[in-house]
């Protein structure tokens, strides 16, 4: 099986001045990357 392994940095602005992401910006990513995962679109985004 082969796999593409990829490393994404996306930069949305800060929560508290760029230490940190919003509560919601963090719950929607999961979200949307889990369907992802069930959808087989992706194996693993930890």
């Amino acid at each position: 099986m082969k796999v593409t392994l990829s490393v994404i940095k996306a930069d949305i602005g800060g929560y508290v001045g760029h230490s940190a992401s919003h509560p919601a910006i963090i719950d929607h990513a999961r979200n949307v990357l889990e369907k992802a995962k069930n959808d087989r679109k992706l194996f693993d985004y930890r």
